[in-house]
């Protein structure tokens, strides 16, 4: 009797000796996961720095942009407001000058005629050449003076005018420049958005037909500018219409936000995810869909779910429990093989 209790104590303390070991074990496994979540979320945070870092200095460098393309639209007004002073001016120097050419070729046809009229006379009339000079005086008075700097104003303005043309042309090919690279970054900038969202929308479509047998998809509000509007979600749960997820119950919204956190995640996938009670306000038959697609994502990756409900536990490869003893949380792991076989 003593012998069979001695080995029964040696077993025990053996048995004792393997749990210590599958619990060092698992100690040093938990803190490998937690070293490498660690580093993983610090090499997430930098990585949201980076790009935050990048977006400033794209905003930065966009409304520099802006800024010189409405200086070049300001000055662009002003020239073009010179450019039609000046124009004026040419049309009224141009009139002005026929005006004076008109009134030159008069008065030489007059001073030939009266040449003319001069040398016919064979004997002057002094009283008649006193009333013609003083008739010739007074035609020469109404007559405005020439402007002899009129060619050389004229020549002035035509090259101011050559000057600010080219001045225009060299602004206008600037504008249209940074008008392209503005179209150029608006084009990518929605390229890679439409891009995205297709991803989602598709990892979208797909999860939420396993978790629920039904269809559910998203909507752009503004199809042409989807950055004027958001992103509508549409749920067509089993034997009901499609409707928006503005109007679903408490657990279909929560069935519609998980397939939703599942399809960003497909985005950039991870080494493992851990869930908390996500099915927490879930029906029944949506926590089954949920076990079975967290089964078949777990041949991927590994997965991690904190739950209450029976539906999910049973799916698990391996069962976590905790319990209170003495004010002090204890853990017992099982493969759900032996929770089944011990009942």
């Amino acid at each position: 009797r003593l012998r069979r209790e001695a080995e029964e104590l040696t077993e025990r303390m053996r048995s004792a000796e393997r749990e210590y070991a599958d619990s060092l074990r698992d100690v040093k496994e938990s803190s490998r996961l937690a070293e490498a979540l660690s580093r993983e979320t610090a090499e997430a945070v930098y990585g949201i720095m980076v790009l935050g870092e990048l977006r400033a200095e794209g905003e930065k460098k966009l409304r520099e942009h802006l800024r010189r393309v409405n200086e070049i639209a300001d000055e662009l007004n002003l020239i073009g407001e010179e450019e039609r002073k000046l124009a004026d001016v040419k049309s009224s120097l141009q009139v002005r000058r026929a005006q004076l050419e008109i009134q030159l070729s008069n008065l030489k046809e007059k001073l030939s005629g009266i040449g003319g009229l001069l040398f016919s006379l064979p004997e002057a009339d002094e009283a008649k050449l006193e009333r013609l000079k003083q008739g010739l005086e007074e035609e020469l008075k109404e007559l405005e003076m020439i402007n002899q700097l009129a060619p050389a104003q004229y020549e002035e303005l035509v090259w101011n005018y050559k000057l600010r043309s080219s001045r225009i042309a060299e602004l206008e090919a600037e504008r249209q420049e940074i008008l392209r690279f503005i179209e150029w970054i608006e084009g990518e900038k929605k390229r890679i958005f439409m891009e995205t969202f297709n991803r989602v929308a598709e990892n979208f479509e797909e999860y939420f037909s396993k978790l629920t047998g039904g269809r559910g998809w998203l909507r752009i509000e503004n199809p042409d500018n989807p950055f004027e509007g958001g992103v509508e979600m549409i749920l067509a749960f089993p034997g009901k219409q499609p409707r928006s997820a503005r109007s679903a119950s408490g657990g279909e919204k929560s069935v519609a936000a998980v397939a939703f956190l599942l399809a960003l995640q497909g985005l950039t996938p991870a080494e493992f995810y851990v869930f908390d009670e996500v099915d927490a306000h879930m029906d029944l038959q949506y926590s089954r869909g949920l076990a079975e697609l967290f089964k078949e994502m777990a041949r991927r990756t590994q997965i991690i779910v904190i739950s209450l409900k029976d539906v999910v536990v049973e799916k698990a490869d391996q069962v976590v429990g905790v319990y209170n003893v003495g004010g002090a949380s204890k853990l017992v792991k099982a493969r759900l093989e032996e929770v089944i076989r011990s009942g």
